[in-house]
């Protein structure tokens, strides 16, 4: 049932990303004619409009999951997916993976727009003022002479993604708990107005205050050298290499899980539908 339901979702969202990533493709395809015909004027063009929908990318990914989890469980639908014979955390997971799924692309998507950017960039500085690739290559690998093995830095990278899930799934919960909260009995007149209160409260209570000052108490930093993997309590600006708040990551973990579990509550037991 949960595949059935995250099937539904990716469908019922993409149906409103299909514009905005419609006109990805379009400005990729251009950019990549202006590589071929080495026209600099549609190149520049191109990677303008590039980089703008990177950014139109992550705003339209974020309203998109507001209106739709409110849409569809508080709004003109919300009798329909309340009334399915399903289990309310089911009916919340497959929200919840569907947006983490949407919002991780789009931010792999603007950053490998920059990426491309930044490529096409040097590519045209290159043509223009003679080839400094080797050179280039040279100055990184002295920079950095001293990265980790591939170990430690596999381990790392592990422990970054992880630390990046949770930020991202922390935000998306954080939502779905402020717009859950605004659709009880007490608020609902202006669910609109609490949802954003309950967003701006919940990112400053348990973001800016539990977390920071738990991360003070106990800062724990995985830190990648050329000695390996070593868990060390400074904070970031005193380390030299890559880097990982341990102590920040596991703590979003845990209020990801309580924020689920008040959300599931608050859809299960507390919610009145529009």
């Amino acid at each position: 049932m949960l595949g059935k339901l995250i099937k539904n979702e990716f469908k019922s969202t993409a149906h409103s990303l299909i514009p905005v990533y419609s006109a990805l493709v379009i400005s990729v395809s251009l950019t990549a004619i202006s590589l071929i015909t080495k026209n600099d004027i549609m190149g520049a063009l191109s990677s303008i409009i590039l980089a703008i929908i990177g950014f139109a990318l992550i705003i339209v990914t974020f309203v998109c999951i507001v209106l739709n989890f409110n849409k569809s469980l508080y709004g003109s639908q919300g009798y329909l997916s309340l009334t399915l014979p399903v289990k309310s955390s089911r009916l919340l997971g497959s929200k919840t993976i569907v947006s983490f799924f949407w919002m991780l692309m789009s931010f792999v998507i603007m950053i490998g727009i920059f990426i491309g950017i930044y490529l096409y960039i040097k590519l045209m500085a290159v043509e223009q003022y003679g080839d400094e690739t080797i050179s280039t290559i040279k100055d990184f690998v002295k920079l950095y002479a001293d990265l980790p093995g591939w170990g430690t830095f596999i381990n790392i990278l592990i422990l970054f993604l992880t630390s990046v899930f949770a930020d991202l799934l922390l935000v998306i919960m954080y939502i779905y708990f402020a717009l859950s909260a605004a659709n009880t009995r007490k608020f609902q007149k202006a669910s609109i107005v609490w949802a954003i209160v309950f967003f701006f409260a919940g990112r400053i209570i348990i973001g800016d205050v539990i977390i920071k000052n738990l991360c003070r108490a106990v800062p724990i930093f995985a830190v990648a050298n050329s000695q390996g993997l070593n868990f060390v309590t400074q904070s970031i600006g005193e380390t030299n290499f890559f880097n990982v708040n341990i102590t920040e990551a596991f703590l979003e973990i845990i209020a990801i899980v309580g924020l689920f579990i008040a959300t599931n509550y608050l859809i299960k037991s507390k919610v009145n539908v529009k």
